[in-house]
């Protein structure tokens, strides 16, 4: 297998990623669904308990704390489906006005 080209500060999404992710991003998968994205705001620590997540991923998630949520294997595109609790015109879908951010500019 080729090497993979790393760049600094970027975490690479891999096989060894996805599987340590995998309660993860299949619970934030779930929030496609607004009762799902319900059912976690009323009781967040037990729908976490539901998809079996590590205490590090439980974290993480109520920390809102995308970095280290990628660090536990979350994938961006599943992570951004996290409900924050939020309320804003766009209700019908989950709003990312809660979560952390890393730090590093943009470019």
């Amino acid at each position: 297998m080729p090497e993979c080209r790393k760049i600094e500060g970027t975490p690479i999404f891999d096989g060894q990623a996805a599987m340590r992710g995998f309660a993860l991003n299949a619970m934030c998968y779930s929030f496609n669904d607004a009762a799902n994205r319900a059912a976690f705001l009323a009781d967040e620590a037990g729908y976490c308990a539901r998809y079996s997540l590590s205490d590090g991923q439980r974290a993480a998630v109520a920390a809102r704390d995308i970095p280290a949520m990628i660090a536990q294997g979350g994938n961006i595109y599943y992570l951004s489906k996290t409900p924050t609790g939020n309320r804003s015109s766009t209700a019908s879908r989950p709003s990312t006005a809660g979560l952390k951010r890393s730090g590093r500019p943009r470019r």
